[in-house]
């Protein structure tokens, strides 16, 4: 609940952009740390990833938790 409460006061912000709210619940909810394209001075709106995993199942397992998330953030 502490988390939420942090989170909920960094994106209830009126400047705060989708791309951005989306990042901080990845990181919040699934301990998965993405960048906001927004971040980038860019007029798209996504993330950008970095992974420096030699593991390809926890590779797998990573990006099916991030498309996941997508679902279940798009459908909340």
């Amino acid at each position: 609940l502490e988390v939420q409460q942090i989170v909920e006061s960094w994106v209830n912000q009126p400047d705060v952009l989708p791309d951005k709210r989306f990042v901080y619940y990845l990181l919040a909810a699934k301990g998965i740390c993405v960048v906001p394209i927004s971040s980038f001075c860019s007029d798209l709106r996504g993330f950008r990833v970095t992974l420096l995993e030699d593991d390809e199942d926890l590779l797998r397992e990573t990006f099916t938790t991030i498309g996941t998330s997508i679902e279940e953030y798009l459908q909340s």
